[in-house]
């Protein structure tokens, strides 16, 4: 006897309707990679003006910025 009434299922290999966004998980990677670069790689960009300003060398704004706090 068939329900006409229940929803239709795909097979067990994933045919079903999906929902969820697909481009969700790509922009949070790519979003978080680009987040990390700016953070890590930016810093040598301002370092000299920063070690000119401070009379400070070059490896102690660098030890300073790369220290934990």
């Amino acid at each position: 006897m068939t329900d006409l009434d229940a929803p239709e299922r795909g097979a067990v290999t994933g045919t079903e309707v999906r929902t969820r966004p697909r481009a969700a998980l790509p922009a949070l990677c790519v979003t978080q990679i680009t987040s990390w670069g700016v953070v890590h790689y930016a810093f040598p960009v301002p370092n000299p003006q920063i070690t000119t300003a401070i009379g400070r060398p070059t490896g102690a704004t660098t030890a300073a910025f790369s220290a934990e706090p």
